[in-house]
């Protein structure tokens, strides 16, 4: 699980998620088999650019308590449309 990155976007909902809830998601198809995949194989997710505008990037306050808005969430939620174009379940 350390090669999954500590807090996700779950794109679905654009909640953020900590590995936790990545493991609760996956557990069964980790765990399916009687070969063990490591959830790092199972778990798909895209990764963001560091690249933000000067201004107005939403911050992990506002983006847990779901009051992120402005022109930085609207790249993030561009972004999170893209990769789900690609079935990728979390950012």
């Amino acid at each position: 699980m350390n090669e999954i990155p500590i807090r996700l976007i779950r794109l679905s909902d654009m909640k953020f998620v900590g590995r936790i809830d990545v493991k609760k998601c996956f557990r069964s198809s980790v765990y399916s088999s009687l070969e063990y995949h490591s959830p790092s194989d199972q778990i798909r997710n895209a990764i963001l650019s560091r690249r933000w505008l000067d201004e107005g990037k939403p911050t992990y306050e506002e983006m847990k308590a779901g009051t992120a808005a402005g022109p930085g969430y609207k790249k993030l939620q561009a972004f999170c449309q893209d990769a789900e174009e690609y079935g990728v379940e979390f950012a």
